[in-house]
């Protein structure tokens, strides 16, 4: 009789085959019983067949076996090699040919996290010579898993993008933001291009040429307006000789009377309200109280006539002065002849007459209703406008009776309110005005000129 008394028991193993972690060191109940019941069968007769030998103690195995790594065993056999408990129908790990059971297998030799220092049971994220669980590799600042920008790395942690460059790229001199791409090297700094800029006017320096003043970058014009270098007249940098008065500095050709535009030294000029003058003007605009009289008959001013306020004394000056001339013609006195100007240098005088053509081709205008009720007035006679009058107009577009403009532009070209002038028939004029725009020009090559030897 052959009697079986397998009663295997289903293992879900994984590995490769290999011999367990040893015997246990005391032979337990369970063997003893196994042992003498085999032995009463054998007596009585009773042939029993030993399902194969157990892997651990190396007895044959009559019962319940566990076949697992190519091998059979006792179940009480087949134990973790590291805590010793019996794996049972549990899942095991095999190592070395020897099993473990899967907690203290993950402990022992699965990859650890580097955030969390626990065992990586699936997916595994390798960066930085570390592993990772996924949901644990984030930004070490705002905490935000990586996109398919990926990550950049600084001492060891890992950022995203913006915290990176936020923390770590240099900043912009101008704006303080992060520098990314492109940039400008000045002044110890890195700057976007964009912000690399004068830091009063926000002007890009052209061909890269710059001023440098507290660490700062500035145009040509207010490098000198910080340091206090800018002529007061032209406003335009000094890099030569320059003359200071008034608390402020001047070119020497630019430090001329207010009124007459006169070149002043130093040590020989009034001081009225901020501005020089010549000691003529002075004389003229702030001590003779008096009006001049034409005829006995004080004449009117301009601004009263007009009801309006002067914005200072010289446009009050030379308003009055023309018209009261333009009055004087109209009355048939002539001032011109009475000595009162310098005739040598056209600078200090009245320009010469119009030109015959300007003043035959000056506009005729026709008064409209809605100009003659307005109240619009002749400058020179006062009277009003009547409608459907005839009367010339300037270039300036300023109206006057023909018999009040006409004497005026036969004695100098120019509007007895404005100043705007017509041609002349006087070639010496013309070549003078020429000549004066020739020197203009020429000063302003000579300024560019001293300025590009700068830059």
């Amino acid at each position: 009789i052959i009697i079986h008394l397998e009663s295997p028991v289903p293992i879900m193993a994984q590995g490769k085959g290999g011999v367990p972690g040893g015997p246990p060191t005391q032979v337990n109940k369970l063997d003893n019983m196994l042992g003498s019941l085999q032995s009463d069968l054998n007596k009585l007769g009773v042939q029993t067949v030993a399902k194969g030998v157990c892997g651990a103690c190396c007895k044959p195995i009559v019962g319940q076996v566990v076949t697992a790594m190519g091998r059979t065993w006792h179940p009480e056999h087949f134990v973790c090699t590291h805590c010793q408990e019996e794996i049972g129908s549990r899942n095991f790990f095999e190592r070395e040919g020897l099993p473990y059971c899967e907690t203290d297998y993950h402990n022992l030799f699965s990859p650890r996290c580097h955030y969390c220092n626990g065992p990586i049971l699936d997916k595994v994220v390798t960066a930085l010579d570390r592993t990772w669980h996924p949901e644990h590799f984030f930004c070490a600042q705002c905490g935000s898993f990586f996109g398919p920008e990926g990550f950049h790395e600084k001492d060891g942690k890992a950022f995203c993008r913006k915290d990176y460059f936020d923390m770590f790229a240099p900043k912009c001199g101008g704006c303080a933001r992060a520098i990314l791409e492109n940039y400008i090297s000045a002044l110890n700094s890195l700057w976007h291009p964009e912000c690399f800029v004068c830091r009063e006017c926000f002007t890009p320096f052209v061909n890269g040429s710059f001023f440098e003043h507290d660490g700062q970058p500035y145009c040509e014009v207010h490098y000198h307006e910080r340091r206090g270098s800018l002529c007061s007249g032209c406003q335009k940098p000094i890099t030569g000789r320059c003359i200071t008065a008034m608390a402020k500095k001047f070119h020497p050709e630019h430090f001329v009377c207010a009124f007459c535009l006169k070149q002043l030294n130093k040590g020989t000029f009034k001081e009225q309200n901020d501005k020089p003058y010549c000691h003529g003007c002075f004389v003229k605009l702030y001590l003779n109280a008096k009006r001049t009289n034409v005829g006995g008959t004080k004449m009117a001013s301009y601004f009263d006539e007009h009801n309006c306020e002067p914005t200072n004394p010289e446009e009050q000056y030379r308003q009055n002065a023309l018209l009261e001339l333009a009055r004087s013609l109209m009355q048939g006195l002539d001032l011109f002849d009475s000595g009162a100007f310098d005739l040598s240098d056209w600078d200090q005088r009245l320009p010469p007459p119009a030109a015959k053509i300007a003043v035959q081709t000056l506009t005729v205008v026709i008064i409209s209703l809605e100009q003659a009720d307005k109240g619009l007035k002749c400058p020179v006679c006062l009277l009003e406008f009547e409608e459907e009058e005839s009367v010339r107009e300037m270039p300036c577009k300023h109206l006057f009776h023909s018999g009040c403009i006409l004497p005026w532009l036969g004695k100098t070209n120019s509007c007895p309110l404005c100043r705007l002038e017509l041609p002349t028939d006087n070639p010496e004029y013309e070549e003078f005005k020429k000549d004066k725009e020739r020197r203009r020009q020429r000063e302003h090559r000579l300024e560019d000129l001293h300025g590009s030897m700068y830059t």
